[in-house]
């Protein structure tokens, strides 16, 4: 088989020895064990571009005998796909394997890996978890030796280790570091600092961000570090800068103030969502930092909502459901029926809320159809599931089907209540087959209606489809046409997606 691999350029003794009908011989494979290895080694080699090919060969390496040849071979594929070409996406592989050896000769050669830079630096960032379970690391020499690499690939995977070498010289390197002018140095080195153990840490911080004009993703970071380490005195700081500030270190601070749960904030944070020209972004992380800061009491919330404007109404939403509560139902209907808010922001709301559970909220759901044919798809899908009265959803859709604007496509809904769909189908079925033939419907109504016979139809649908197919392809196209017909053929519920 060797041979045959060698002579034909094949790499089949992997995949066949990994077969579940092969019963490897324990025996067998120590005895031959340098062999398969040179063999390994030389398919390695040659099929670098082939990421299944040396997944197969790490695999079945995996069952040999855990000695140290079979450590030292790991190693070696290890330092055959650090020089940077082929291979490298399977160095997670090799890294999981070698986390159960411990052999000093190995361990050395890892390190000597790790510490050379023009090595590929992906790889060595999983040489570093190939290391955490091996013991004589002088892991301060090693993270001094990387403490001036900038790339993140491996300055970011050592960051554990800082915890367990901290003392008052390296940390105050690293405030050294931040303090000066080296931006991509001084953004790795606020990160180790996330795990400092000494007392006066986030003091240092705080002087910094006093004295010092930084950069501002590295200012943001810092106020990420001193959340980190729960610093409350840092939070009047935070509150005179959140307002003065703009873009990403904005929303690093609050997400900051809604770490450390800062109740302060709380007066801050509803001011800016007040505001009109409020960033979008904004209003993902305010509702989620304030979640936070109430942990879960709503009443305080509700308090903060008297005569404010329809977009502070938008930010309540949002809040509530970080938080997973129930919605006042008055909020989602003085939101829907606004004039002032987009469309887009309206679906999005309704795409995300949770409703639907009670009548009222039902009727709500009913009711977005009456405002824009943009609900159809999300809607529908909410109703499917939670509607306990399926003849009622059956006979809106019959009225509202014919005069659609907006076609239905089911890109956008997840429909897992099955009971209620076949219960549906039963209801709407003949209905959509009888209109499918009708001249009169508009090209939005035929969409729709195709769409929804691939998700309620059965093989008797294609033959209505049959009837008239080639007036259905010159409206909606042969895709679709096609795509509905598979479906059906195949019993196959599969989302359809309509430009």
């Amino acid at each position: 088989m060797i041979k045959h691999d060698i002579e034909s350029r094949t790499c089949f003794l992997p995949k066949l020895l990994s077969f579940p009908i092969v019963d490897l011989d324990v025996l067998f494979l120590e005895q031959n064990q340098a062999s398969f290895l040179e063999h390994f080694k030389f398919l390695f080699i040659n099929n670098r571009s082939n990421l299944n090919r040396l997944n197969e060969i790490i695999d079945i390496v995996s069952y040999f005998k855990k000695n140290e040849e079979i450590e030292s071979f790991l190693v070696e594929l290890f330092e055959i796909i650090a020089d940077g070409h082929d291979g490298s996406t399977c160095a997670h592989k090799l890294a999981n394997l070698l986390s159960a050896y411990n052999g000093e000769k190995n361990t050395a050669r890892l390190l000597a890996l790790l510490l050379d830079k023009q090595k590929d630096d992906y790889v060595r960032r999983y040489v570093v978890e190939s290391l955490q379970n091996r013991s004589g690391i002088d892991q301060k020499y090693v993270f001094k030796k990387l403490l001036y690499y900038k790339n993140p690939n491996v300055s970011l995977w050592i960051s554990s280790w800082y915890f367990e070498i901290e003392d008052v010289e390296l940390r105050n390197e690293l405030i050294d570091i931040v303090n000066g002018r080296n931006i991509s140095l001084a953004l790795n080195e606020i990160r180790y600092l996330n795990y400092s153990s000494l007392p006066d840490t986030p003091d240092l911080l705080i002087a910094g961000l006093k004295k010092n004009r930084y950069d501002e993703e590295l200012e943001g970071w810092i106020y990420r570090c001193l959340a980190k380490h729960n610093t409350e005195k840092s939070i009047p700081l935070m509150l005179e800068q959140v307002t003065k500030k703009t873009g990403r270190i904005t929303e690093q601070i609050i997400i900051s103030l809604g770490d450390l749960q800062a109740v302060d904030a709380l007066p801050v944070l509803f001011k800016m969502v007040e505001s009109t020209d409020i960033n979008p972004r904004l209003l993902h992380w305010i509702p989620t930092s304030v979640a936070k800061i109430c942990k879960g009491d709503s009443s305080i919330l509700l308090k903060s909502n008297d005569n404010k404007s329809i977009f502070y109404t938008e930010f309540l939403i949002l809040t509530f459901m970080e938080m997973k509560e129930n919605i006042p139902i008055n909020l989602i209907k003085s939101f829907i029926n606004s004039k002032e808010v987009s469309m887009n922001s309206k679906v999005n709301i309704i795409a995300r809320w949770d409703g639907g559970k009670t009548e009222q909220e039902l009727e709500l759901l009913y009711k977005c159809f009456e405002l824009d044919d943009i609900f159809t798809s999300i809607i529908i899908s909410q109703l499917i599931n939670l509607e306990n009265n399926i003849k009622r959803l059956a006979t809106f859709m019959k009225k509202i089907i014919p005069s659609i604007n907006q076609s239905f496509t089911t890109n956008k809904v997840l429909i897992y209540n099955m009971r209620n769909l076949e219960e549906l189908s039963n209801y709407l079925k003949p209905w959509l087959h009888s209109h499918l033939l009708l001249s009169s419907n508009s090209d939005a109504s035929l969409k729709t209606i195709l769409v929804l016979l691939a998700l309620l139809g059965d093989h008797s649908s294609i033959e209505v489809m049959k009837t008239r197919e080639a007036q259905i392809i010159k409206r909606v196209g042969k895709e679709l046409f096609e795509e509905v017909e598979y479906a059906l053929y195949s019993n196959e519920k599969r989302p359809l997606l309509i430009d």
